[in-house]
């Protein structure tokens, strides 16, 4: 894949009504392949509206998002919803797991959308889970786990399918200084040629572990 540039970016919520939202404000931004991104700000800054219109999640109000020769602000849906499939990895910060299903059976989910047969998915998702050091807990329906083991699983599910691109928003806010080190260091090593890895994050040693830093506030890079 390619690099990420974001041009005049905006959003806004409710426009024109009397509690209309700016949240972004002309944000322009560039992200390379082999490296990896932390974007620092206060709660309301703006980080987890960015990373929601580069997953394609939400789309701005104005600007143009290109990534290599795609143009993910004009996007038709259907071809949105295979890009996310096949190459986006979204690590939410409300984990958006299927709490009546297991670990394994949420780790499955974003393989079979993407077109892979069960057998190979299944053996993929093992190979992640032992990674993360929760293969224990693969049976396990994920109401039953602990903050902590949902986030791993969250982390489990958006790695599974080798994205290009990884989104994550306070991947380490639910874990000690133990599991979130393990955490970044799965996370950072996923780094390559073809992949961009951004965190939204408060933790300001785990940004440091960054290729880049880029501060957000109120709507815009500053």
């Amino acid at each position: 894949m390619n690099n990420i540039k974001l041009s005049g970016i905006t959003k806004v919520y409710d426009p024109g009504k009397p509690y209309e939202v700016v949240a972004l404000q002309g944000v322009d931004a560039e992200f390379e392949c082999g490296h990896s991104y932390a974007v620092m700000g206060a709660s309301g800054s703006g980080k987890s509206t960015l990373l929601n219109i580069l997953g394609g999640l939400d789309r701005p109000t104005k600007g143009t998002y290109s990534w290599g020769s795609l143009r993910m602000d004009t996007m038709t849906p259907k071809l949105l919803t295979r890009v996310r499939a096949n190459n986006i990895g979204f690590i939410l910060q409300d984990y958006g797991l299927i709490d009546y299903i297991s670990v394994l059976e949420n780790c499955l989910a974003p393989c079979i959308f993407a077109g892979k047969k069960r057998s190979l998915a299944k053996r993929e998702a093992v190979n992640v889970l032992e990674m993360l050091g929760i293969i224990g807990l693969a049976n396990r329906e994920v109401k039953k786990l602990s903050g902590g083991q949902k986030q791993r699983t969250a982390i489990a599910r958006a790695i599974i399918n080798r994205p290009n691109l990884i989104l994550a928003d306070e991947p380490t806010g639910a874990l000690d200084s133990k599991n979130a080190d393990m955490i970044l260091q799965v996370l950072l090593s996923l780094v390559n040629e073809r992949s961009i890895v951004i965190l939204a994050t408060h933790d300001a040693a785990a940004a440091q572990r960054c290729n880049h830093i880029l501060r957000i506030k109120d709507g815009k890079i500053i």
